[in-house]
């Protein structure tokens, strides 16, 4: 019961999926990167769009315990008390609480939102910038959180619950060395398709003043 309440614990950090090995996985893999698209013609008469956002990456969410769930694998009061401000609470610990789970779906749809802006380039610097601080602070945080437990409750727990904390951890720690190559790769896509943008806007003036008519014909 332990060992299956724990994964329960783990299941919540890292999001929906099949298993907690490669939820982990996909948890921690750095988002694909978007190419954005070459700007048009200036004979196609549109401006250039920018590249479509891929499906957006899922942040970690929370799944509704079950009633009546014993979480005797870890004490989460204890945790609780020495870590109140984690994010993990805010965003992944068990709860049957139909209001905080409906919290939760609308704060990851948002940040879906803002990392498909982020991949199409249609996000301010600005946005960029808050999407991976986000980021940042809820890797930081689940670092937090699976340290805290196996420094304290590690001698508790199972070796293959403590294992798989470890892989959570070096997870969300790689993750975390990743965000600020991703962050400079976000500024540098906007960046580029800003200039594209600018290009074929300057384009298609010098064309229309081009085909204007003189004022004496």
């Amino acid at each position: 019961m332990r060992g299956s309440t724990l994964r329960r614990v783990l299941f919540g950090l890292a999001g929906a999926g099949a298993g907690i090995a490669l939820a982990w996985w996909f948890a921690a893999a750095p988002a694909p990167e978007a190419r954005p698209e070459p700007p048009r013609s200036a004979s196609a008469q549109t401006p250039p769009a920018p590249a479509p956002a891929p499906e957006p990456e899922r942040t970690s969410g929370a799944q509704p315990a079950e009633p009546g769930t014993p979480w005797a694998a870890i004490d989460l009061e204890a945790v609780r008390a020495a870590l109140p401000n984690n994010l993990y609470w805010q965003n992944a610990a068990p709860s049957d609480d139909a209001r905080i789970v409906q919290e939760r779906e609308a704060e990851r749809a948002r940040w879906n939102v803002e990392y498909g802006k982020v991949l199409s380039g249609t996000a301010s610097d600005a946005e960029i910038q808050a999407y991976y601080q986000h980021r940042q602070r809820l890797s930081a945080d689940y670092v937090e959180f699976t340290t805290y437990v196996l420094d304290h409750q590690g001698p508790d727990l199972s070796e293959q619950d403590v294992t798989l904390l470890e892989l959570a951890r070096r997870l969300h720690l790689a993750r975390l060395e990743e965000y600020p190559r991703q962050l400079q790769v976000a500024l540098d896509r906007k960046l580029e398709q800003d200039r594209a943008r600018e290009a074929w806007l300057a384009e298609e003036a010098e064309l229309g003043a081009d085909a204007a008519p003189d004022e004496g014909d």
